[in-house]
């Protein structure tokens, strides 16, 4: 089946949805913004951008959010200013960028997926009920993932081996599942295991307490099998910071979660030992795994070095999408000669190399913005439903931690970061507001 079909036909399905009910066609399309992969779409001209089913279903998601006026909510959009600067910083690193096409299409990325698709989110899910509808919808998005993955590990099957995907290079006996790549799988089952403890913690959800479990095991099997040791640790944060902010109910829900690695590597001294040396391995430089952690180091150096040049490159960099032409190859002298790094697995080093220090102070600023208002709803733990505002500061902070390993390429990954940060800046405004009842009564 050719890409075009299956692309149509997911439209014409969102359309029908959005038509009858905005806010349900809009938690139906972000089980399809976070499920499918974005090797999927339609290329319409080499000039142009590839038009991928996520961009197919911002431009739908962007035609219903202006006939139902929700754009009018833009008024109360926080960080305005912030995102106003990001924007006129980004727009002078394209016009000083020496690859101005490639610039200025990734400069269209970051305003439509990014910036767009955060005000849409914040001005569509207002409602705790809606916030709760789109978190179950993601949650069922990823176990889906999982399952995927979790067979490819045991079979020869694959899931972006289907002839209606563009693949890229992949490695043998990786999994992949519908993810770009093995790491950004583990970050989506991270996120599904801090979605598997809120519903678990959820009283509404008791009668579905096996499934909720099965589910977790099943996000977790995936997760130990991406074999990728930053979404280990990733996992390890949110399951922190859910025990340390959460309320008893989820804290008991993440002890239980907890036991199930734990009887694992007691009646299994083999994954017990292999988790033991993997980690060791990461601080010695004289082999793969330790060049591999290191080398993410390393490129602070790189792009400092190169933006040091000249001072328009140190203030605004050259330009978004420039890392892809930096070939690294031959700048790391590393121990294990096998080994050559092409990528820039450091997403805040990328955006010092490519957006200058504006860009990289703009961005710190941006996401501390978040994190401190996210810890303001965790505070009040007074309140009953404080578990969902833990949810999004978890996300969050998986996924900022993951930046300093990884190039965030992943659209599906970035996805799930704009919605926890949109769902959770609106439920600071619904647990303030409790707050403030309950002062005032």
């Amino acid at each position: 089946m050719e890409p075009i079909i299956i692309c149509a036909v997911i439209s014409l399905i969102l359309i029908f949805y959005l038509f009858r009910d905005y806010n349900k066609g809009l938690v139906f399309s972000l089980f399809f913004l976070v499920f499918l992969p974005q090797n999927l779409g339609v290329v319409i001209s080499e000039s142009l951008p590839v038009l991928s089913i996520q961009r197919i279903i911002f431009i739908i998601l962007f035609f219903f959010w202006i006939i139902n006026k929700k754009h009018t909510d833009v008024k109360n959009l926080p960080y305005k200013i912030l995102f106003l600067l990001i924007i006129i910083s980004n727009s002078i690193t394209v016009y000083l960028s020496d690859y101005f096409v490639v610039s200025f299409k990734q400069y269209l990325s970051v305003i439509v997926e990014n910036i767009l698709l955060f005000i849409i989110l914040f001005t569509s899910l207002k409602d705790q009920n809606e916030m709760r509808k789109a978190s179950l919808y993601v949650f069922n998005a990823i176990t889906i993932i999982a399952i995927i993955g979790v067979f490819e590990r045991y079979t020869n099957f694959r899931f972006l081996d289907l002839p209606f995907f563009e693949r890229d290079f992949v490695l043998p006996r990786e999994v992949y599942s519908t993810f770009p790549h093995p790491i950004h799988l583990g970050i989506a089952t991270a996120i599904g295991l801090m979605l598997s403890l809120y519903f678990l913690s959820d009283d509404s959800y008791t009668k579905r307490r096996k499934l909720l479990y099965l589910k977790a095991l099943t996000i977790g099997s995936c997760l130990y099998l991406t074999f990728s040791r930053g979404p280990w640790l990733a996992a390890m944060l949110g399951i922190l910071v859910v025990f340390l902010f959460g309320n008893k109910n989820i804290q008991r829900k993440t002890l239980v979660i907890l036991l199930f690695p734990l009887f694992i590597m007691l009646f299994s001294g083999g994954v017990y030992q292999y988790l033991h040396n993997f980690y060791w391995k990461t601080f010695d430089p004289y082999n793969m795994e330790g060049s591999s952690y290191h080398y993410r180091w390393e490129l602070w150096k790189k792009a400092y070095s190169e933006v040091s040049k000249k001072p328009k490159r140190l203030a605004f960099g050259y330009g978004l999408g420039y890392h892809e032409n930096e070939d690294l190859s031959g700048y790391f002298q590393l121990a294990d000669k096998r080994v050559s790094y092409r990528s820039w697995d450091n997403d805040f080093a990328a955006v010092l190399l490519e957006t200058g220090f504006v860009g990289l102070i703009l961005y710190f600023v941006l996401y501390s913005k978040i994190v401190f208002d996210l810890y303001d709803i965790v505070k009040k733990r007074k309140i009953n439903l404080i578990n969902f505002g833990v949810l999004c500061l978890s996300v969050v902070l998986i996924v900022l931690f993951m930046m300093m390993s990884v190039r965030m390429f992943s659209k599906q990954v970035m996805i799930l970061f704009y919605l926890f940060m949109a769902m959770g800046l609106n439920y600071r405004v619904s647990v303030n507001d409790k707050v403030e009842a309950q002062v005032n009564y």
